[in-house]
């Protein structure tokens, strides 16, 4: 069982919104918890992040496996960021049934973009979601926004041509 510290809510919205990266990754972690008391906490956090959000374009990036995916990710990012935009990646990948976490972890496979001062990445396990994303892509969304993030791509599970629910979270697919 994985034990967070009891940190207050604003310690959580301060450390996003000066952009702190661990603050940030801290956040998706307790989102994606599936712990009660991680959930109460998450809920309280995104309720006060929401005044700043929604300033970024989102694009879904969807394809079958082995078509390239993370090579358009990677190579629009690092475009992106280099022209001065903050990125972020939001790569869900499928779970491993042994551990229930990801297999792939995209950001080993995103050298260039993974170190770039503008980007940020963040795999996700897809579990038993259906249609790509994780069970809290939507929330981890808005996190990136409230972090100051302009440019959020999300890259697909890519199991096929189910992969419509990224659809509705974003800008352009």
């Amino acid at each position: 069982m994985v034990q967070m510290n009891q940190i207050n809510p604003d310690e959580y919205i301060r450390g996003i919104l000066d952009g702190n990266r661990r603050m940030i990754a801290k956040t998706m972690t307790l989102i994606e918890s599936s712990l009660k008391e991680h959930q109460n906490q998450a809920f309280m956090v995104i309720e006060k992040l929401l005044p700043h959000t929604g300033k970024s374009i989102r694009l879904g990036i969807t394809g079958v496996p082995g078509v390239g995916k993370s090579t358009f990710v990677e190579n629009l990012g690092v475009f992106l960021a280099d022209k001065g935009h903050k990125v972020a990646v939001l790569a869900v990948d499928p779970t491993s049934q042994r551990s229930g976490g990801s297999i792939l972890g995209d950001k080993t496979r995103m050298e260039k973009l993974s170190a770039h001062k503008n980007a940020f990445i963040r795999p996700s396990p897809a579990g038993e979601t259906l249609g790509g994303v994780a069970v809290k892509t939507r929330e981890i969304m808005l996190v990136c926004e409230a972090a100051g993030f302009d440019v959020i791509l999300v890259e697909t599970v890519g199991v096929g041509q189910s992969e419509t629910t990224v659809a509705s979270m974003v800008d352009f697919f």
